[in-house]
């Protein structure tokens, strides 16, 4: 009977009522009764204190462990769909499909795609996938071999509008720069 021991764990609510109950049948009038009071409560102070500490760490554990989390980010882009490129175009363009269409061979076709790739290649982002070299060489040829609009090549080579745009613009200036002093 020395007081309330605060080695117990107690959960909070618990606690405090058990605190509750004891300082209301002790009667503050004796010195005994008063040490026993003082004592309580700073038991319960004590173990508020530890308890704030706990949720502390806790809080700043769990806001360290999602800093180094990667974050996973939703893509904002369209999905669309480039099967025409890579499905028939690539794999079952014939010779003469690609004079037709292309105004060049396939051959021709991939030098010009390895003499403008360091100029031309794109990296990999968070966010998505860049278009390829291959794929923007295409995209121009297209759009200078045919007469066909920007809205018609983003539906067949699955880009945006914009995207092509740009890329014909990054492509042609990638021709002048590399290619024309080797040829002109």
């Amino acid at each position: 009977t020395r007081g309330v021991s605060c080695e117990m764990e107690y959960s909070l609510p618990l606690f405090q009522f058990l605190c509750l109950e004891m300082t209301r049948r002790v009667r503050p009038q004796s010195r005994r009764a008063k040490q026993r009071l003082q004592s309580t409560q700073r038991c319960l102070d004590r173990f508020r204190r530890q308890l704030a500490k706990k949720r502390f760490i806790i809080a700043i554990s769990m806001f360290v462990a999602q800093s180094l989390m990667p974050i996973e980010r939703r893509c904002w882009v369209v999905t669309r769909s480039d099967t025409w490129w890579k499905s028939i175009v690539l794999r079952t363009f014939t010779h003469q499909d690609w004079l037709d269409n292309f105004r060049m061979s396939k051959e021709t076709f991939l030098y010009i795609c390895n003499a403008l790739y360091d100029v031309l290649r794109r990296r990999d982002t968070v966010m998505r996938r860049p278009i390829s070299v291959q794929q923007r060489v295409a995209i121009t040829l297209w759009c200078l071999a045919t007469p066909a609009e920007y809205r018609t090549i983003s539906h067949l080579f699955g880009v945006a509008r914009s995207s092509v745009c740009e890329i014909v613009h990054e492509t042609c200036s990638a021709i002048v720069n590399v290619l024309l002093k080797q040829y002109i």
